[in-house]
């Protein structure tokens, strides 16, 4: 059975949402996607406002209607109804959360035959999560005293373990069974270890540690670093290891370049020029042949290149989604796959076969997303990122209307075309859409341009509200005029505002809040608001009026 709207919207955040997550009903899904769209700490009236929102964002205006219609005590009835809205910046997965603050850095393990997410919160010690259950499960490895900067999996005898490195350099190994240590740390010189990999070397497990300066291999069995390090690379180099020909590989991204390390040999190879810069990499198998794939941090997006011809494999993988910081390969079907996190926010699917992204990117994130990693939970690819958000790879929430694609709206004016309202936005990059106004959409060809707009009749006790304000407009609701204004920057995170006056008495009467920053909004004759919202446009029109302000 579905959870009662009046509980979604009345009922405390945190207990809430573990109630959706775990409800199985059709609605519940969509449910669980709506609630976790915005900021849900917020007063239960403006929580029913943005779950309404949100829901026509999905496309479910039915549903948007219902929660409207949900009583807040000691709230008044919703005033503004969405006429409709576009929903680019929706992730269009659904997700649920594990217990914890972050995880950071993080990977996946198979643990007695299921599937785990290890990982680092605030303090210098590794949680263990399982993936099925969704519960943080026994105790927490520790040893460490500095903050643990990498971790890797590696099995050793076996049975799974886990390596980490830490800020100070040491290496720590765990039986992930026992949860006890193997062996004393591993120590090399402060710093060097900012990024881990494992390998196997003449068939014993060792662990692949790269630092400010040098790429060092230990031998997980008997602790001793194995032969010279390779020097040379910078401090920030990303690194994988694969097997080519039989024999184990590092990889390691300098600057444009790869460097392929022989770790047996301990030689490498003329570098291979890929981009402009290597932020990312991750080693993959492609039709029986190891491959690596490359995340960039320019235009240059993500790629795949054959570690045998040295060669780039396809095409590149270009949608604009910023710098590439985490890469974590999955087989779907089986067809290899990776997940990204970038530092728009974004987490992606992309089929390495086709060269091309999957679906749409999942969002909503506080900060650029640095960390993400993979599994197979069930049989069914899921994605994990720092925030630890379990994201479902396989199914879809909802259909959306697209707002702008990449850049935020700056501008809003409402134009009249054949006859028919429509409503003319543009971007920070001058790119400009133009919508059915009763609809919300899309019409192609040439734009008229912006009408001129008239000055604004505001009660002088408002001019600095609107001179602060990222936008604001004079409307009539009820036969009484009232003035909208946008409440300004949150840094893209959270909720921004838009304040309703009464333009006769200058008192604030309403506040609508909206999932990002507010950067422009108009009124129209109809008395409707249009505000763009970071990528997105929305039109409310008025339901009720204020009463209330009437009688003052």
């Amino acid at each position: 059975m579905s959870t009662p709207l009046d509980d979604v919207i009345n009922g405390a955040p945190e207990v809430v949402g573990r109630r959706l997550e775990a409800d199985t009903s059709a609605e519940g899904a969509l449910l669980a996607a709506v609630y976790q769209a915005s900021d849900r700490d917020t007063d239960a009236a403006a929580r029913r406002q943005l779950l309404a929102l949100d829901a026509t964002r999905y496309g479910h205006p039915d549903l948007a209607a219902r929660l409207a219609a949900t009583a807040v005590p000691g709230a008044p009835e919703a005033r503004w109804a969405v006429e409709w809205a576009t929903g680019t910046r929706l992730s269009p997965r659904p997700s649920r959360s594990l217990p914890g603050v972050f995880a950071r850095p993080l990977a996946t393990v198979a643990i007695d035959g299921r599937p785990h997410l290890v990982g680092c919160g605030p303090e210098p010690t590794v949680h263990v999560w399982d993936l099925t259950t969704g519960e943080q499960v026994g105790k927490p490895l520790t040893g460490p005293d500095e903050e643990i900067a990498c971790l890797a999996p590696v099995t050793v005898g076996d049975r799974p373990h886990l390596v980490a490195g830490d800020e100070n350099g040491s290496l720590w190994l765990w039986d992930l069974i026992t949860r006890e240590q193997v062996g004393d740390r591993l120590t090399g010189p402060a710093g060097e270890a900012r990024e881990l990999a494992t390998a196997t070397i003449d068939g014993r497990p060792h662990a692949v540690s790269l630092g400010k300066e040098s790429l060092r291999v230990w031998d997980l069995t008997t602790g001793e670093q194995r032969g010279e390090p390779l020097t040379g690379f910078t401090y920030w180099s990303p690194l994988t290891t694969t097997v080519i020909d039989g024999r184990p590989y590092a990889v390691v991204g300098e600057s444009g370049d790869l460097h392929v390390c022989d770790l047996t040999t301990g030689t490498r190879a003329d570098p291979l020029r890929t981009c402009h810069q290597v932020d990312s990499l991750a080693s993959v198998t492609i039709d029986g042949r190891p491959c690596v794939v490359v995340g960039s941090l320019d235009e240059d997006g993500l790629s795949v290149w054959d570690l045998t011809t040295r060669e780039l494999r396809g095409e590149r993988m270009l949608d604009d989604p910023g710098a590439i910081e985490s890469i974590a390969p999955l087989m779907i079907e089986g067809r290899p796959h990776a997940v990204t996190a970038s530092e728009d926010r974004t987490i992606r699917l992309w089929d390495l076969t086709a060269c091309r992204q999957v679906g749409r990117p999942m969002i909503g994130f506080p900060a650029g997303v640095d960390r993400v990693s993979a599994a197979l939970v069930g049989g069914r690819p899921v994605a994990v990122d720092w925030t630890l958000r379990v994201w479902d790879l396989t199914e879809q929430v909802g259909t959306y209307l697209p707002g702008h694609p990449y850049v935020e709206v700056e501008n809003l004016s409402r134009v009249v075309v054949d006859g028919r309202a429509h409503v003319l936005s543009e971007d920070e990059h001058g790119t400009t859409q133009l919508r059915d106004l009763a609809t919300g959409t899309l019409v192609e060809g040439d734009h008229p341009a912006a009408e001129d707009t008239a000055p604004l009749d505001a009660p002088a006790e408002l001019a600095d509200e609107i001179e602060n304000s990222r936008g604001a407009a004079r409307l009539t609701v009820g036969g009484r005029p009232y003035i909208v204004t946008a409440s300004g920057d949150t840094g893209g995170w959270a909720t921004s505002e838009v304040l309703v006056w009464d333009a006769i008495t200058a008192r604030q009467v309403d506040r609508l809040v909206f999932p990002c920053d507010v950067n422009a909004l108009i009124g129209t004759p109809e008395g409707q608001i249009v505000v763009a919202f970071g990528l997105d446009l929305a039109v409310l029109r008025p339901v009720g009026g204020y009463p209330e302000a009437a009688e003052r």
